[in-house]
């Protein structure tokens, strides 16, 4: 359900999640004010907002849980291969559990097989997951994982106790408190401090790396209030899929643009303006997980005819996200050429 009173979505009268309605309106600023931003604001909910205000409404103010594609409801298990999202839960857990126990890549041997298949057990068991359909995950982890423990990241030392740090401070000008899950902290081999984001979704295209950037410019800004020599740090992802350590840009001018980026998504939280994405309101069929619940979705692989009371499809999935405990929130662009591999 909503949760927490949350107003019915946009254009649906609170009727359900059934395509149809009353003709929507211009976010839930118009049935009874602006809310109040809801707790927190992390990253995702940035981005979530600046791909599509509906879906960000829907996400984090009615809290609604994102129906499968297919069948309207919670996808019970993984597909036929693996479930990307599901293998990034995986993979997150099991280098948290790595750093954790003080194993760094390159040093000591990397998690067996009894290991993983612990993790994907319990991932598994967690969601239900019939006898049998860990097999594909235990497979495409190991080789992931056996990846990082010979790659760049061998040549960095860890930062003691910079395994998932959770960071919130208060936004300049606003008040607005700002939280953030920072997957890990290390030291380049000159004694530089770097902020590693895991990515185990996603592509490295410039769309994607645009994204990446404001994450991990936004997360540095949080440590300095922690740590001020974060202040130097360098920024990075490591591609899971890949293997690649890739830098993003961190100067004076790209912190400038991500402060803009933040303020004009807060500006319009503050204010109550959730409209769909423009791609969305043109009948774009773009995917997007929350495509049930929104009355201005198109269909997807055919014609942009929009369901009674809408007029397009909404936003999906992109770059960013927190990698937070229990599942990867990166989604995001496609597959492309990267920034150039890190020299440490």
């Amino acid at each position: 359900g909503a949760g927490g009173g949350a107003p019915p979505p946009p254009g649906r009268g609170g009727g359900g999640a059934e395509a149809g309605g009353a003709e929507p309106v211009n976010g839930p600023a118009a049935q009874g004010g602006p809310p109040a931003v809801p707790g927190p604001v992390s990253f995702s909910q940035i981005a979530a907002f600046r791909r599509c205000p509906l879906l960000c409404w829907l996400r984090y103010w009615a809290r609604l849980p994102a129906p499968s594609p297919s069948s309207g409801g919670p996808a019970p298990g993984p597909s036929a291969d693996v479930d990307p999202r599901l293998l990034g839960g995986l993979l997150h857990a099991a280098i948290r559990s790595l750093l954790d126990a003080g194993r760094w890549p390159g040093r000591g041997s990397p998690p067996g097989p009894g290991e993983l298949e612990g993790l994907v057990c319990a991932l598994g068991a967690s969601r239900g997951w019939p006898a049998g359909a860990a097999g594909p995950y235990l497979s495409r982890a190991g080789r992931i994982l056996e990846t990082l423990w010979g790659g760049p990241l061998a040549s960095l030392e860890p930062w003691p106790g910079g395994v998932e740090l959770e960071v919130s401070w208060l936004w300049p000008g606003r008040g607005t408190r700002m939280v953030a899950v920072v997957d890990c902290l290390a030291r380049t081999g000159r004694g530089r401090p770097l902020i590693l984001d895991f990515k185990a979704t996603g592509g490295l295209s410039r769309p994607a790396m645009e994204e990446y950037g404001h994450q991990l410019r936004l997360y540095r800004m949080g440590l300095i209030a922690l740590e001020p020599e974060m202040a130097g740090a360098g920024l990075a992802v490591y591609h899971l899929p890949s293997g690649r350590l890739v830098p993003v840009a961190g100067g004076t001018d790209d912190d400038e643009a991500t402060r803009r980026m933040v303020d004009e998504a807060l500006e319009g939280m503050e204010a109550g303006r959730f409209p769909p994405a423009e791609a969305c309101r043109k009948g774009a069929p773009v995917y997007c997980a929350y495509r049930p619940l929104c009355p201005y979705a198109a269909p997807v692989g055919g014609g942009a005819e929009a369901p009674r009371g809408g007029e397009g499809g909404e936003a999906g999935e992109g770059a960013g996200g927190e990698g937070r405990r229990g599942g990867d929130a990166s989604g995001g662009g496609g597959e492309g050429e990267g920034g150039e591999m890190w020299e440490v």
